[in-house]
């Protein structure tokens, strides 16, 4: 006989106290694996209380995965973390109301496997670590700060611009490539 106990309690506003900041671009996989690790919960919790999301077997990473919600789920979320829909829905390109839309359900999907299609992460220097910020047909694309150059390529990530400034004031453009550097 298999004996189960207590089902979690669901995870509520007040099981988020910390906000972590929001960062224009970032993919909604990011900004969840940010809060949770803010607070203290796994990621799979919280995404358990976003209603019906079937979590696949393994860990997740917001370099490899996005999270897609329908707008009561995404309701959902701004409600946990305590933010207006509309702040959301301008920082995470995921949320915005042509994806929102397209989502019947919640779901786990993928980055497709294409040049500039990989999530690229972000400056330490200037975004908070650890966050992925959605390519946006972007292989490369200077950070905010202007001191780094952020690519997806090879899993994502940074070029210091510290020995050559001018770099760092270069346009990003969807073929930018910074100039092939050590071992490049």
């Amino acid at each position: 006989m298999t004996t189960t106990g207590p089902a979690p309690a669901p995870i509520a506003a007040d099981d988020l106290p910390i906000r972590v900041p929001l960062i224009p671009g970032e993919t909604t996989l990011s900004y969840l694996s940010r809060t949770a690790a803010a607070n203290g919960l796994d990621l799979p919790a919280l995404l358990g209380a976003l209603d019906g999301l079937d979590l696949p077997a393994g860990t997740l990473d917001p370099q490899r995965e996005e999270v897609l919600l329908p707008a009561e789920a995404l309701d959902r979320l701004a409600v946990l973390v305590d933010r207006d829909p509309d702040q959301l829905t301008r920082a995470l390109p995921s949320t915005h109301p042509d994806r929102v839309a397209a989502v019947q359900a919640p779901r786990i999907e993928p980055w497709p496997d294409e040049l500039a299609a990989a999530p690229l992460p972000a400056c330490p220097l200037c975004m908070e670590p650890g966050a992925w910020l959605a390519a946006t047909g972007h292989r490369w694309r200077p950070c905010p700060c202007g001191r780094r150059w952020l690519a997806g390529d090879d899993g994502g990530y940074l070029v210091d611009t510290g020995p050559v400034p001018e770099l760092g004031r270069a346009p990003a453009t969807p073929t930018a490539r910074p100039p092939p550097g050590p071992g490049r």
